[in-house]
C-alpha cells in the first residue's frame, strides 16, 4: 500500500538513535486507533468514554470509518518511526478498559489488529499495552511472527 501521509519527518528519531550510547534501542510510539478515536469523538480525556460509546453504537459506519482510518494512519506512522531507526513501536491502547471485554473485542480491536498486520507485514517489532480492564486481556493480540 502506498503511503498515505504526507512526508514524515524522520529526522528526529535518526538524531535520537544517533546520540544514544552502543547498543541501547530508542522505541518509538502510537495510540492505537481507539484511543485516538476517543480524543477525536470527544475531545478530552473520560474515565467514563461516554460519548464515545454512544457514537460508535449509534453510528456503527461512521465508526468504522474513522477508526479504520487511524488504523491505516497509525500504521504508516510506526512504520516510519521504525525506518528512522525506533528499534520496536509500542501502540498504546489508553482507554481501552473503558469498554467491556466483549465490546473491546468486537467495537476496538479489529482496528488494533489492521494496525499491527500492518506493523507485522513490513517486519516492525510491536508491543501491545492497553489499560484499564485485565479480562481485556483474553482478547490479545496474538504475537507478531519475526
Amino acid at each position: 500500500m502506498a503511503s498515505v501521509l504526507p512526508q514524515v519527518d524522520r529526522d528526529p528519531v535518526r538524531t535520537t538513535q544517533l546520540g544514544q550510547d552502543r547498543g541501547a534501542h530508542g522505541i518509538g510510539f502510537v495510540g492505537a486507533p481507539f484511543t485516538l478515536c476517543s480524543y477525536v469523538v470527544q475531545g478530552s480525556r473520560s474515565r467514563e468514554a461516554n460519548e464515545l460509546k454512544a457514537f460508535l453504537w449509534a453510528h456503527p459506519a461512521a465508526w468504522d470509518r474513522l477508526a479504520s482510518f487511524w488504523a491505516d494512519h497509525l500504521a504508516e506512522f510506526a512504520i516510519a518511526q521504525h525506518e528512522a531507526g525506533a528499534a520496536a513501536i509500542q501502540v498504546f491502547d489508553s482507554w481501552a478498559g473503558t469498554l467491556a471485554p466483549e465490546d473491546y473485542e468486537t467495537r476496538a480491536l479489529p482496528y488494533s489488529r489492521r494496525l499491527f498486520e500492518r506493523l507485522e507485514t513490513a517486519r516492525v517489532p510491536s508491543i501491545h499495552f492497553f489499560t484499564g480492564n485485565p479480562a481485556a486481556c483474553q482478547a490479545e493480540i496474538p504475537p507478531a511472527r519475526l
